[in-house]
C-alpha cells in the first residue's frame, strides 16, 4: 500500500511537517499495517514477526499498534494515519499541528486554571477541570467553562470531550508557558527571568549618559558611638555605565530605631547621592543624562525626578527598572529586585565583595558562610563598649582631657575607618587594568626606564623629557585601558553643565509632588495631612485634571510653585482654615469667595447667553398670557408677596380668597380673647367680610397643605 494513500488530502500539509526520520518510520508502519490487513489467521504470526524485525521493535509492540489501528486511541479514531507516527521523532512542527482545535477562550481559561496551582502542577488542575465539567453537567451554572455555551459531550473514547486529553492540553501550543506560570504563581520578577534577556553593550555609550544606582549590603560590621552592638554596614552608590567607574557612594549602619524597627537606607540618601554626583561632575549639555533607579531603596519619588528634569531643562531623565508589577493579577506585588535592569552594577558589586573580603569586620557572604567567631566578636564588642563607657566616666572625673577610652581595640572597625577603607577599595577597582570589559581600548602603553620596578602611566610628565633623547632606555608594555582612564578619555571635550548652587540646595531641602488639578485646587497628602492650594482668582485657575509638578518648602508649605514640562506656571497660596474669631481674615475670605462666585456667574452667563435670553422671552410671554386672562393683576402690589407668589396657576385667586377667610377667622378669635382680657383693640374690617393679609406676607407650602 502507498504510504500516502491513507492520508486525507487536507492532512498532507501536516504530514509534510514530519522529520525525515519520522517519515521513514511511518512508511515501515504503513507497510506493516497493509501486510497485516491482507494476512490470514495462519500467516499473521509470521507477518508480525517479519515486520517487527524490519521496524526494529518487539512483536508485542506490533500487536499493540495493530490493536490501536483497529480500535482507535484516546486521541485518534480507528484507521487514523496519525496512529502510526512516531511521536518521539516527529519534530516541533508536528506538535504545532497535531492538536485538536480548541476555543481560544477555553485555552485562556485552561492556562489561568493551571496558574492557580502554586506548585505549577498541571495534572492536578487537569483532574480539577474534569470535576468542574461534571458539576456543570449536573446543572451547576457557576461551574461553566469559558469557550462553551453548553457542557461539551465526551469524544469517541467516552472519557472526556474531544481535544481534552491531558496529552493534547500539554502540547506545545496548548500548555501554559513558563513565563505565564511564573507570573501567576510568583510575580513579575520571576516572569522576567523566564523571558529572554535584552542584550546590551557599552560600545558607543558616552560619559554620564547612563548612571546606574543600587544599594548593597557590605559583608562587614562596624561599631557606632552610642550603640552597644556592632551594626551591619549598608552602601549606596552610582556607576557610570560607559566607563565602569564607581562615581560616588554613601554608607549607613543598620541601627535599631525606637519603634523596634531597623533604620536602613532611606529615600533621602538617594537624593543626596544624586546631588553629590551632579555637584562633582555636572551633567552633559549636548545629550540626555539617564539615571537608572530601582523602585525599592535606591530610588526617588516621581516628583523629585520631575524636579531634576525641570531644573536641568529636560537633560536629566530618571528611569525605573521593572521591579514590581502593578495589579498584574489582582493584588499589588511585594518589591522584588530585578538584577537584569542593573546588571553592570550587580556585577561590580560582586567584584567589590571579593576585593573587600579580607578587610576587618567580615561576617561572611551569607549565613552558611559566616565565620564561626562572629558570635564571639559580637560579645566582645558589647563588653568593650560597656568598658569604654565606664572608663570614659572615670577618666572624665580624674582628667577631663584624657582620651584613655580610645586605647581600646574593638574587633570591628569604626564607621569612619570603614568609609575610608571602602574608598581605597573603590579607587583600586576604578584603576584596575586587568578586566575584560567590552569596548575598552587594549593597547594602552605603560612605560618605565630599564631597571626600574614600577611601570608609569603614559601621561607622566617626565616622559616628555625622555622621548627623543633616551628612547633606547625606555621599555613599553601594552595593557588594557582602566575604567578611570576611559572616563578621562570620554569626558575630554564634553560640555558639562552644573546646577546652580542655590537650585541644587533647594533640591536637597525642598519637597516636590506630582498631582492633578481637582476642580480649581491643587491637592495632595503627606504624612497623613491634606494640603490644598488655590489660585489667587478664578480667572487664574488651571484646567481640571491637569497634571503638574509642585515645589514647596517642607514643613511650612504656605505657597506652592507649579510647573508643567519644565515651564513655570503659577504660585498658589495654601487654603487654610480660619478661626471664627478672626473677623478680618473671615471678611477677606468671604470677599474673595464672593468675587470668585461673581466671576463664575459672569462666565456662565456669557457661556449660556442664548439660553438665558430664550428663557427670559418665555417668562415674558407667560406673564403676558396670564395678564390677558385676568388671573394676575396688571399692576400687582409689589409688597403683597402672597398675590405675587400664588398667582401663577388657574386656581390661585380661589386659594388666596380661602386663605384670607381662614386668616380673618383667626384674627377675629384673637380679638375676642383681647376683649375678654380687657386689652382689646378693635381693627377695621373690610366690606367684603374678609380681612386683607398683612403687607409682605407670603403663603407657605405648609399652610397650603393644611388648607
Amino acid at each position: 500500500m502507498n504510504e500516502l494513500s491513507i492520508i486525507p488530502f487536507d492532512h498532507l500539509d501536516q504530514f509534510s511537517r514530519l522529520t525525515k526520520e519520522a517519515k521513514n518510520d511511518y512508511g515501515l508502519w504503513a507497510d506493516c499495517i497493509t501486510a497485516l490487513m491482507s494476512a490470514t489467521r495462519a500467516t499473521i504470526a509470521e507477518v508480525t514477526a517479519k515486520h517487527a524485525s524490519l521496524i526494529g521493535c518487539s512483536i508485542a509492540q506490533v500487536r499493540r499498534k495493530w490493536c490501536e489501528w483497529n480500535n482507535g486511541t484516546e486521541q485518534f479514531n480507528a484507521g487514523d494515519w496519525r496512529i502510526l507516527v512516531n511521536k518521539r521523532t516527529a519534530g516541533a512542527d508536528w506538535w504545532d499541528t497535531d492538536r485538536a482545535p480548541l476555543p481560544e477562550a477555553f485555552l485562556d481559561f485552561w492556562h489561568g486554571f493551571c496558574g492557580k496551582n502554586q506548585r505549577c502542577k498541571c495534572l492536578t488542575q487537569y483532574r480539577a477541570l474534569l470535576r468542574r465539567l461534571a458539576r456543570w453537567r449536573r446543572g451547576d451554572l457557576t461551574q461553566a467553562i469559558p469557550g462553551y455555551k453548553t457542557p461539551p459531550p465526551n469524544g469517541a473514547n467516552g472519557k472526556h470531550p474531544a481535544g481534552w486529553s491531558y496529552r493534547n492540553l500539554m502540547l506545545i501550543a496548548n500548555r501554559p508557558r513558563k513565563a505565564e506560570m511564573a507570573l501567576h504563581t510568583i510575580g513579575t520578577a520571576a516572569a522576567l527571568r523566564e523571558l529572554p534577556p535584552i542584550p546590551g553593550t557599552r560600545v558607543g555609550a558616552r560619559f554620564l549618559e547612563w548612571v546606574i544606582f543600587d544599594d548593597v549590603w557590605c559583608d562587614r560590621k562596624v561599631v557606632v558611638p552610642g550603640y552597644r552592638s556592632a551594626a551591619r554596614l549598608l552602601q549606596l552608590g552610582g556607576l557610570d555605565y560607559a566607563t565602569g567607574v564607581y562615581l560616588h557612594f554613601g554608607q549607613r549602619p543598620e541601627l535599631p530605631a525606637d519603634d523596634g524597627t531597623r533604620e536602613r537606607l532611606k529615600e533621602r540618601d538617594t537624593k543626596y547621592l544624586i546631588a553629590a554626583i551632579l555637584e562633582r561632575y555636572g551633567f552633559p549639555r549636548d545629550y540626555i543624562m539617564y539615571l537608572i533607579l530601582e523602585r525599592g531603596t535606591a530610588t526617588i519619588r516621581p516628583a523629585d525626578a520631575r524636579a531634576l528634569y525641570d531644573l536641568s531643562g529636560g537633560r536629566i531623565v530618571c528611569c525605573y527598572t521593572s521591579m514590581e508589577g502593578t495589579l498584574v493579577v489582582a493584588w499589588d506585588e511585594r518589591s522584588s529586585g530585578n538584577s537584569r535592569g542593573k546588571a553592570p552594577l550587580e556585577s561590580w558589586h560582586n567584584l567589590f565583595h571579593n576585593e573587600s573580603a579580607c578587610e576587618p569586620g567580615q561576617i561572611g557572604k551569607d549565613r552558611d558562610h559566616s565565620p564561626a567567631d562572629v558570635l564571639g566578636r559580637d560579645r566582645e564588642a558589647n563588653y568593650l563598649h560597656d568598658a569604654s563607657m565606664l572608663i570614659s566616666a572615670e577618666a572624665a572625673i580624674q582628667n577631663p582631657k584624657s582620651k584613655i577610652q580610645n586605647s581600646l581595640i574593638f574587633p570591628y572597625p569604626t564607621l569612619e575607618q570603614a568609609y575610608w577603607k571602602t574608598q581605597e577599595i573603590i579607587d583600586r577597582i576604578n584603576a584596575r587594568p586587568d578586566h575584560d570589559l567590552e569596548g575598552f581600548e587594549k593597547d594602552v602603553l605603560q612605560w618605565r626606564i630599564k631597571g626600574e620596578l614600577d611601570w608609569k602611566q603614559p601621561g607622566h610628565p617626565s616622559l616628555q623629557n625622555l622621548i627623543g633623547r633616551c628612547d633606547d632606555l625606555i621599555e613599553w608594555l601594552p595593557r588594557r585601558e582602566s575604567p578611570i582612564e576611559r572616563m578621562e578619555r570620554l569626558s575630554s571635550g564634553i560640555n558639562l553643565d552644573r546646577l546652580p548652587s542655590g537650585i541644587l540646595c533647594r533640591f536637597y531641602d525642598d519637597s516636590h509632588v506630582i498631582a492633578k488639578i481637582k476642580g480649581i485646587s491643587f491637592e495632595f497628602k503627606r504624612d497623613g495631612k491634606n494640603y490644598r492650594f488655590l489660585p489667587p482668582s478664578i480667572d487664574q485657575a488651571l484646567p481640571d485634571g491637569t497634571e503638574l509638578c509642585g515645589y514647596y518648602l517642607w514643613p511650612h508649605a504656605e505657597h506652592i510653585h507649579l510647573t508643567r514640562d519644565g515651564a513655570y506656571l503659577a504660585t498658589w497660596k495654601r487654603d487654610t482654615k480660619i478661626s471664627r474669631g478672626d473677623t478680618a481674615a473671615l471678611a477677606e475670605r468671604i470677599a474673595q469667595k464672593t468675587a470668585q462666585l461673581n466671576t463664575v456667574m459672569a462666565n456662565v452667563r456669557r457661556q449660556r447667553i442664548g439660553e438665558i435670553e430664550r428663557r427670559e422671552q418665555e417668562l415674558q410671554q407667560n406673564l403676558k398670557a396670564i395678564e390677558d386672562a385676568g388671573i394676575l393683576p396688571s399692576d400687582p402690589n409689589p409688597h403683597n408677596k402672597a398675590v405675587t407668589q400664588v398667582a401663577c396657576t388657574p386656581t390661585a385667586a380661589q386659594l388666596q380668597r380661602a386663605v384670607n377667610e381662614v386668616k380673618a377667622e383667626e384674627a377675629e378669635r384673637k380679638e375676642h380673647e383681647k376683649i375678654l382680657s380687657g386689652t382689646s383693640r378693635r381693627s377695621s374690617q373690610s366690606e367684603g367680610g374678609t380681612e386683607a393679609l398683612p403687607t409682605g406676607y407670603a403663603i407657605s407650602e405648609h399652610e397650603l397643605e393644611e388648607f
